[in-house]
């Protein structure tokens, strides 16, 4: 009687597995063929031809930036020719009124940097009225200068 159920559940066995080895393989091909017919239609979808609404937009885009580009050129190139006529400008003023004025140079070609000194007190142009000699951080260097243009008027 052991042996016969022994034998039985070894048959029982036998057809699981073998129903197991069938579905087993009946799915995977199953999924096989799902991965093909994925790849296919991965594939055509990648090679799928461009739209002719999204080409002439790419196209229209394409022209914009180019004019974007050529009118970005031509500002920077009017920015340096000004400031060349600027410094130009500058240096026939001075060579003409023979003026060589001490006020800072103001390089207009120069890149932007931070202001090294820029918390340092305000200096102050008018000359102290009263009459002490103290040393003075501003105004006229040359008194007689000074005194020529009130003698003019």
């Amino acid at each position: 009687e052991l042996k016969a159920l022994h034998d039985s559940h070894a048959a029982m066995q036998e057809n699981i597995d073998k129903e197991y080895n069938e579905l087993r393989a009946e799915y995977q091909t199953k999924f096989e063929n799902l991965q093909k017919q994925y790849d296919e239609l991965y594939t055509a979808f990648e090679d799928r031809p461009s739209r002719t609404e999204d080409l002439e937009l790419i196209d229209q885009l394409q022209k914009e930036l180019n004019i974007r580009t050529e009118e970005l050129r031509k500002a920077h190139e009017n920015l340096r020719f000004f400031k060349l006529e600027l410094i130009n400008r500058e240096e026939n003023y001075n060579k003409m009124f023979n003026a060589n004025p001490n006020v800072g140079f103001l390089n207009p070609l120069q890149s932007k940097k931070a202001i090294p000194n820029a918390t340092a007190p305000p200096i102050n142009p008018l000359p102290l009225l009263s009459g002490s000699n103290a040393l003075q951080t501003s105004g006229p260097k040359n008194n007689s200068s000074g005194q020529a243009r009130l003698q003019k008027k």
